[in-house]
């Protein structure tokens, strides 16, 4: 059964589940909860962790070697347990290890842990990918939070926008049949401004590429808060919705999905983190709500 992990400090509260080691809710006493509940009419999940895939892989399998494993649509780590190794009242560390279960779609001993952190209204979650295994271990990582769009009740969605902290021009790629298409456009953000709109999702989600800082900014103006996400090691952006959902995701990425007509095994894979035997890779996502 899973468990639900309370974290508190300050004016804000994080939960977390053991089941998958999703952060559920992200609430601020002043301004509710900010994260998107889920709803299985739209995306029934709140902030899922990608591992050992982000995104989707070429036929929904992977290849290593001459041997094809199945593997679901941003990996398998969002629907496992993961055991509860610390827990405390501003923090908590749950881990998933390499079992029968894995090695089904991945075969590869691997230990994963999420630590979560709250101190006042800032949320910091570092992952680490170990391999104890004795050959490279190839690995994505991703985090995937989807935030309450609009920030605020009564704001209009178009009134929202994205502001990146050294960028102004962003390269986009868009996926078909959840695989990466060749071809990338640019879209100008002034000043690092994004203006943001459901009609900005008509073709799908969109991958960033390229990005030179590591810090974004979910704001409206007017609003009495902002969210403020910054990423470390993990050089992919995918921003998402579902029309009519009253969500967006801001996604962390380490990996992406396949690109169209991708034959190759998982070493060759674009985006791929290989991990050398008794080594570490950390990536890592801060969530600071911003009065």
């Amino acid at each position: 059964m899973a468990q639900e992990l309370l974290l508190r400090s300050g004016r804000t509260e994080a939960r977390i589940s053991s089941f998958g080691a999703e952060l559920t809710g992200l609430c601020h006493r002043d301004h509710g909860d900010l994260l998107w509940r889920g709803d299985a009419r739209w995306w029934d999940h709140s902030s899922p962790i990608l591992f050992p895939v982000v995104g989707r892989s070429a036929n929904d399998r992977i290849r290593v070697g001459k041997t094809s494993y199945p593997m679901p649509l941003h990996g398998f780590a969002h629907a496992m347990a993961f055991e509860v190794v610390e827990r405390g009242a501003d923090r908590c560390l749950l881990r998933l290890a390499d079992s029968l279960a894995t090695q089904l779609h991945y075969p590869f001993p691997f230990v994963l842990d999420i630590a979560y952190v709250l101190a006042g209204e800032v949320l910091s979650v570092d992952a680490t990918v170990r391999n104890p295994g004795g050959t490279i271990l190839p690995a994505s990582f991703g985090f995937h939070p989807g935030f309450r769009w609009p920030l605020l009740s009564g704001l209009a969605k178009d009134s929202h926008r994205l502001v990146f902290d050294a960028d102004e021009q962003l390269e986009v790629f868009r996926a078909r049949n959840g695989l990466i298409l060749p071809e990338g456009s640019i879209l100008d953000a002034k000043g690092g401004v994004l203006p943001l709109s459901e009609r900005l999702f008509d073709d799908g989600a969109m991958m960033l590429t390229s990005l030179r800082g590591r810090r974004v900014r979910f704001e409206a103006p007017g609003a009495p808060l902002a969210i403020e996400l910054g990423f470390r090691n993990l050089p992919f952006l995918g921003i998402w919705m579902k029309p009519s959902a009253d969500f967006l995701c801001i996604e962390p990425w380490a990996g992406h999905a396949d690109p169209e007509g991708f034959d190759g095994d998982i070493f060759a894979r674009p985006g791929i983190v290989p991990i050398a035997p008794g080594e570490t890779a950390a990536f890592a996502m801060d969530i600071a709500i911003r009065d």
